[in-house]
């Protein structure tokens, strides 16, 4: 997910602990205990979504989670809102989309293999994709792209495999 480099560094800092967007599909989409992969140029932060809150505007959001777990350094409310209508559609489509704060904790990529739930794994997956004994083929789907790519070592039928793809 793009972010400025700004509030990247300030999360690598653990000085920003809620991440606002404006609550279009794609953030909406966004689950708690979901992993985002917040990206500035060659630089990156993986974060866990801890928690999800909606709300009506910008103003709100950041009256209610605290300006400075959000915009470190910005001195009130109304320059964070102007900070929110700079980008892109922003403020055109605040009053019909809303805003969403995920609440955000860096984690590493060893936090990441190491905590993944099979349930959590599995989630929104057929069920003939759930492992077998058959075969060892490494995969995951994703749910937006609707294509494979290698993400962790699954146990899938081959068999199964044959009649999708």
């Amino acid at each position: 997910m793009p972010i400025q480099n700004e509030y990247l560094l300030a999360i690598k800092s653990g000085s920003k602990t809620v991440e606002g967007r404006l609550g279009t599909a794609t953030a909406k989409k966004i689950k708690e205990n979901d992993i985002i992969n917040f990206q500035c140029g060659a630089l990156n932060e993986k974060c866990l979504v801890t928690s999800i809150r909606n709300y009506k505007t910008f103003a709100d959001m950041l009256d209610a989670e605290g300006l400075q777990k959000m915009l470190p350094g910005c001195d009130s409310i109304e320059n964070g809102v102007k900070i929110y209508h700079r980008f892109p559609y922003y403020k055109r489509d605040e009053k019909e989309k809303g805003a969403v704060a995920f609440s955000i904790e860096v984690v590493s990529d060893e936090d990441i293999s190491t905590s993944i739930k099979k349930d959590k794994l599995y989630e929104d997956i057929p069920e003939h994709f759930m492992p077998t004994k058959e075969k060892i083929i490494p995969t995951i789907i994703d749910k937006d792209e609707k294509t494979s790519s290698i993400l962790s070592t699954s146990f899938v039928d081959k068999n199964v495999l044959q009649g999708i793809y």
